[in-house]
């Protein structure tokens, strides 16, 4: 067996003009998380959101193209205005698993309002998933920019 390389975590941060329990808010409404979580150019269906611990965290994102990508996810700590960790398992129409990631997003108050700090580790499964996974800064800078719409208005 090829040992798969290990992966470099994601890290991005960013300030929202929104208190803390608005901008937590939007990570336990299904509604709130199909309009902002999408990366740009791509959509979400069948959200489910339970934010308690060992709660949903699930969706179907659909990329350009038709390529879709099941997300069968659960929170895994959760500290109310502060803290959210999410453990996600990433398959290719809800069958063939291409990796997991485990992601940690901490809240804290700043003068302009809310910064959230995130960190995705990775987990590659399957070694053709590798460029999607390459990516991952630039999808989540791209989510990032829609959470921050949510509170432009």
């Amino acid at each position: 067996m090829t040992p798969i390389p290990e992966l470099p975590k994601v890290r991005i941060s960013r300030v929202f003009p929104a208190p803390i329990a608005t901008v937590f808010a939007a990570w336990g409404a299904a509604d709130s998380v199909q309009r902002w979580f999408p990366p740009t150019g791509c959509s979400a269906s069948a959200v489910e959101i339970e934010i308690v611990v060992g709660g949903k965290f699930n969706l179907i994102m659909h990329a350009p193209g038709g390529m879709e990508h099941w997300i069968a996810g659960s929170f895994r700590e959760i500290t109310p205005n502060a803290r959210l960790v999410i453990e996600m398992r990433v398959s290719d129409h809800g069958k063939r698993e291409l990796f997991t990631a485990v992601t940690e997003l901490n809240f804290s108050e700043t003068a302009a309002g809310t910064q959230l700090d995130v960190v995705q580790s990775y987990t590659l499964i399957d070694l053709a998933s590798a460029p999607m996974l390459a990516g991952a800064p630039i999808g989540w800078s791209m989510t990032l920019d829609n959470l921050g719409k949510e509170f432009a208005s």
